[in-house]
C-alpha cells in the first residue's frame, strides 16, 4: 500500500490575540520610577504577557495597584515565584 504525501505551504499571519500586548501606562511608570524596567525586560515574553494580562485584568484601581505592587516585588526580588493571584 502506497501513500501519497503532498506539502502544501500556506502563508500564516499571527492573529493579533498573541502579539505583544500594550503595557499599561501605570506599570510603565512604576517600573521606570524604581529602575526594573531592564529586569521586565529580561523575563520570557510569555511571563511578561503574564504580568501585563494580570494587571489590566483587574476590575478597580486599587486591585490594579496591589498587583503592580507585586509585580514590582517579584521583579526586585522579593519574591522567588510569579504567582499571579487575582483581588477583584
Amino acid at each position: 500500500m502506497t501513500i501519497a504525501t503532498t506539502v502544501i505551504e500556506l502563508p500564516i499571519t499571527l492573529p493579533a490575540m498573541i502579539a505583544e500586548p500594550e503595557m499599561p501606562p501605570a506599570l510603565e511608570q512604576a517600573l521606570h520610577e524604581f529602575e526594573l524596567m531592564a529586569a521586565f525586560r529580561a523575563r520570557p515574553p510569555t511571563e511578561q504577557r503574564d504580568y501585563i494580562d494580570w494587571i489590566t485584568g483587574t476590575v478597580c484601581v486599587t486591585a490594579q495597584r496591589d498587583s503592580i505592587a507585586a509585580v514590582l516585588d517579584q521583579l526586585a526580588g522579593a519574591s522567588a515565584t510569579f504567582s499571579p493571584k487575582r483581588t477583584n
